[in-house]
């Protein structure tokens, strides 16, 4: 199985950006551990993991109701 194949079971809904990047949306920092965990277990290399957004910010987001 690629890589891409991998990425896309662990999260269905991953927008490939380009250089073996993606853009996942996930609920929890348990959910994001998972699938991670479940990729890693299948011989995928993770570089890194970056938030789109700080917590101040999501949390301002959320103060003035625009959380998503």
């Amino acid at each position: 199985m690629s890589g891409h194949e991998l990425v896309r079971a662990a999260f269905p809904q991953a927008e490939d950006v380009g250089r073996g990047e993606y853009d996942v949306t996930v609920h929890s920092i348990q959910e994001l551990n998972a699938a991670l965990a479940n990729l890693i277990s299948k011989g995928a290399l993770v570089a890194s993991v970056v938030p789109e957004r700080s917590v101040l910010e999501q949390q301002f987001r959320e103060a003035v109701g625009e959380s998503q």
